[in-house]
């Protein structure tokens, strides 16, 4: 979203708001006409106010901006594992490093991943599969002997 569309987008919501305010103060007036006042806001108070909720909403944007960026992976490896070997609850990966998402780029054969811990129950593994947002320290398959391989990508933030 660039700049214009977002400040269209804040000037659209600020004129829903300012038409419920309006109803809603026709209706008080309505009930209770003896009530009616009229009051002068002094120009720079309203430009203040102006200021500080679009200050307000940068800043908020801001972070949220810096969160979202915190959270993108920006280094992975690529591990090939060969099926024809026999494996059960082997540690692929073993505290090198910890990950942030796993996924299975390809696969010839079924096998099986334990990610943390063999305690953990087993994920099916084939072509596409991805576990995303787990803390990932351990990686452990599963397989039987078969002809061909397997390719995970960890991901992590450095």
């Amino acid at each position: 979203m660039n700049v214009i569309d977002w400040l269209t987008s804040i000037d659209d919501k600020l004129e829903v708001t300012n038409s419920l305010l309006e109803k809603l103060l026709a209706k008080e007036w309505a009930i209770k006409p003896e009530f009616r006042v009229t009051v002068t806001i002094p120009e720079n108070v309203v430009y203040r106010a102006i200021r500080d909720a679009f200050k307000e909403l940068v800043l908020k944007d801001v972070i949220r901006r810096g969160v979202e960026e915190a959270m993108i992976d920006n280094d992975y490896a690529v591990f090939k594992i060969d099926l024809s070997e026999e494996r059960t609850n082997e540690a692929i990966i073993k505290g090198a490093f910890v990950g942030r998402s796993l996924k299975v780029l390809k696969t010839d054969a079924p096998f099986t991943i334990r990610i943390n811990s063999i305690s953990k129950d087993p994920l099916t593994a084939y072509t596409g599969l991805a576990v995303d947002n787990v803390e990932i320290k351990e990686v452990y398959i599963t397989n039987e002997p078969v002809s061909g391989e397997a390719e995970i990508m960890i991901t992590w933030r450095t």
